[in-house]
């Protein structure tokens, strides 16, 4: 962040001007949001930079929506006074929100905005009861755990977890009138080992209400019961899908990104093994993820089909839209930040540590 001005003073015109120069061709107005390389978290509208507020910190930011052409973030502000934890927070239009009061380390790592004008966010924080747990074969420490958590505007919705063990909410969507939030909840090693194997389970809540499958017998039972974690969430009105990634061999060191329907029907997608999904969306027809792989490789899906956006390990896909079948994937390529229109780089000329969010809407004419 402190070196912000400087490049912004060397680069001068340079940046702006390559900036709007990558979007003249663009038929659409774009919207981006993304960390720079140098601390700066920051959102674009057809090239133009602005930075989000972070007043006493640094601003980390994690996810992002539009509506009405106001720009919604939700991310962290991370102290620079040692006293204080780093807080979960929104921005709307650059301007900060505090979520937590620095007492304890919190994130928002989603956000959406209901038809009424509530922004929406969800994320964790350590705030739950200090629990025993075993750091080694036969040592104990005490520790706080993290806690999934809802907030509407600027005040705690709900706590969704226990504080027993680590969870978070990873997406928050609108689902018809409800709050639809996913994560992932019971984060721990399993103990057996003196080296353990990773432990999470895939967690859905409605409402604040934990949410599964109805059985033969009546009965409701977890969408996912494995180990595994949703990141992602899409409704078009009519079919919901979540993604994340799936892990059924605790004792390799890989996992596969998976997509679900309401049914909880796991489908494994192809080219996805150590994938960590980063986004979705839908055009009503159609479903679309985007991820990257361990090798930094950056790729999309449609219907369940892999597309590579570079032949190597130079990319990754942070985040997805489409319009009127034109597949946008905002990421990086090589250092630098932008997206892909149809398989085609569009670059911002900045270097960019990751992007998180991009919205689409047709040029008013």
């Amino acid at each position: 962040m402190k070196n912000l001005l400087r490049i912004t003073m060397l680069l001068g015109s340079t940046l702006g001007l390559a900036a709007m120069t990558s979007c003249n061709t663009e038929p659409n107005d774009v919207w981006l949001c993304g960390n720079l390389s140098d601390g700066t978290a920051v959102y674009w509208i057809n090239g133009e930079q602005h930075t989000l507020e972070s007043p006493g910190g640094e601003a980390v930011a994690y996810d992002m929506a539009v509506v009405n052409g106001d720009v919604y973030v939700a991310g962290q502000l991370q102290p620079k006074d040692r006293t204080k934890q780093p807080y979960a927070v929104y921005w709307h239009n650059g301007k900060i929100h505090l979520l937590t009061d620095g007492s304890y380390m919190s994130c928002a790592k989603a956000v959406t905005v209901t038809d009424a004008g509530d922004v929406i966010t969800a994320g964790y924080a350590y705030d739950g009861p200090v629990t025993r747990t075993r750091s080694a074969k036969f040592e104990y420490t005490h520790r706080r755990m993290s806690v999934a958590k809802c907030w509407k505007n600027n005040t705690e919705l709900y706590s969704l977890t226990d504080g027993k063990w680590d969870a978070a909410c990873e997406d928050v969507i609108m689902y018809g009138p409800n709050i639809l939030l996913i994560g992932y909840d019971l984060e721990r090693n399993r103990f057996e080992r003196f080296v353990d194997p990773y432990y999470r389970r895939p967690s859905i809540w409605i409402n604040g209400n934990s949410y599964g499958k109805s059985t033969p017998q009546g009965e409701w039972e977890p969408l996912h019961d494995g180990c595994g974690a949703f990141y992602t969430a899409c409704y078009n009105g009519i079919d919901l899908h979540i993604a994340g990634y799936s892990d059924d061999n605790l004792e390799s060191y890989g996992y596969y990104a998976c997509y679900w329907d309401e049914q909880g029907w796991e489908k494994e997608l192809p080219d996805s093994y150590n994938v960590r999904i980063t986004g979705s969306c839908t055009d009503l027809s159609d479903w679309y993820l985007c991820g990257t792989n361990d090798g930094n490789q950056g790729i999309y899906w449609k219907n369940g089909k892999s597309a590579k956006l570079t032949p190597d390990g130079s990319s990754s896909a942070d985040a997805i839209a489409v319009l009127h079948g034109d597949v946008y994937v905002a990421g990086t390529q090589q250092g630098q930040g932008g997206y892909w229109r149809n398989g085609e780089f569009q670059s911002l000329e900045t270097r960019v540590e990751n992007m998180v969010g991009i919205y689409i809407k047709e040029k008013q004419k």
